[in-house]
């Protein structure tokens, strides 16, 4: 979990560098913001793929300036389609755009929230994967573009301004929908969304620190192409059974990380078991296992998790979660929320996720 975060047009250093540091959470292991009289952009890291590293972002390259945020699953085989010898995640994603234009998003398997930005020619794009599996929020005032991975960047740079309407969506499902947020002017980039910004320098602004100014904006949306919009027909259950697994195979192997400890979120259902047997038929040692159960509850799954665990022969760990851990992991939660989020279930997850950290786990597969 990376952040990226950017502000085009006027800008106040302080109050960005503010913003900035609320995302520091989603990216522990380093961080780089630029200030620059066009405007401000940076990154946080948590370290992947890119873990022993040098921080590489904000990435450079001719014109543009890339921030992302997510996973590039398919890099590699990407680096000898486009004909580079050394790739990394952020040079395959600048020559994509380059070779293939606005639709390269289409060639990307992963999760993701991009921005590319040309200073020089006024111009920002924003991307987010099809699923929706990194955020990505913005702000257009008359003065300036702001977008970041979480609203509560923003909302350091603006006051907060109640949508009322937009409850209506948070009790119906559970939370807001793109590109809907409790907000009347932050907005959330939609699932598989593309957004693009130009803008021209203000003149009478030339030579100063705000001098790029949003002026004649347009902001054009895209949408690529949906998960599910190729028909898919199988003519029997055997056929159908056998592309199923193999699709199921190679997502969890490709999703398996090379440079740093990891484990599988294990309730012993048949989502997570499914993915803890692939993953250790993928894996060349034993796997790790997390699960979590509540005290004194008929819904504690602990000892069917349990089981697929001495199955699979993995290296597993079993959490008691009760009230006392309840109000105290909600307590914690609460201040990284940017709204309200309907889904009990978040909060023994998040408690799950910190002792699987404290174990030096830095990814987990889950059954989702």
């Amino acid at each position: 979990m990376c952040a990226i975060f950017g502000v085009l047009g006027r800008y106040e250093p302080r109050k960005a560098a503010e913003a900035f540091e609320w995302l520091r959470h989603r990216g522990p292991t380093d961080g780089h913001l630029i200030l620059d009289p066009r405007g401000v952009w940076g990154v946080h890291r948590l370290a992947i793929e890119s873990a022993g590293e040098p921080l590489r972002q904000p990435f450079g390259e001719g014109e543009r300036v890339l921030l992302f945020n997510g996973e590039i699953y398919n890099y590699r085989e990407l680096a000898r389609d486009l004909g580079i010898p050394e790739a990394t995640e952020e040079r395959i994603i600048l020559a994509a755009r380059e070779r293939w234009g606005m639709e390269f998003v289409r060639h990307l398997r992963g999760m993701f929230a991009i921005a590319i930005l040309e200073p020089s020619q006024g111009r920002v794009e924003l991307y987010r994967d099809p699923a929706g599996k990194k955020p990505l929020f913005y702000l257009l005032r008359d003065d300036y573009f702001a977008f970041a991975s979480e609203a509560k960047a923003l909302y350091a740079l603006k006051s907060f301004f109640l949508e009322r309407r937009h409850l209506i969506q948070y009790l119906g499902y559970q939370s807001t929908i793109a590109p809907h947020t409790l907000d009347r002017e932050v907005k959330k980039l939609e699932p598989g969304g593309c957004l693009v910004l130009e803008y021209k320098a203000s003149e009478e602004r030339r030579g100063k620190r705000d001098r790029s100014v949003p002026h004649s904006s347009l902001l054009t949306p895209h949408s690529s192409e949906t998960i599910l919009s190729t028909p898919v027909r199988y003519y029997d259950e055997e056929s159908a059974a056998v592309v199923v697994e193999e699709a199921l195979s190679e997502s969890v192997a490709m999703r398996i990380p090379g440079k740093v400890p990891w484990g599988v979120l294990l309730s012993g259902g048949l989502d997570s078991s499914l993915v803890s047997a692939l993953a250790a038929r993928a894996s060349d040692k034993p796997i790790r296992t997390f699960s979590i159960g509540y005290e004194n509850s008929s819904h504690d799954e602990r000892p069917w998790a349990q089981r697929v665990a001495k199955h699979l022969g993995a290296e597993h760990r079993s959490y008691a979660f009760g009230p006392r851990e309840f109000h105290e992991t909600l307590e914690e939660l609460l201040e990284l929320l940017d709204e309200p989020l309907g889904d009990p279930a978040m909060v023994p997850l998040y408690f799950l996720m910190k002792e699987a950290a404290k174990e030096g786990v830095r990814v987990l597969l889950g059954g989702e």
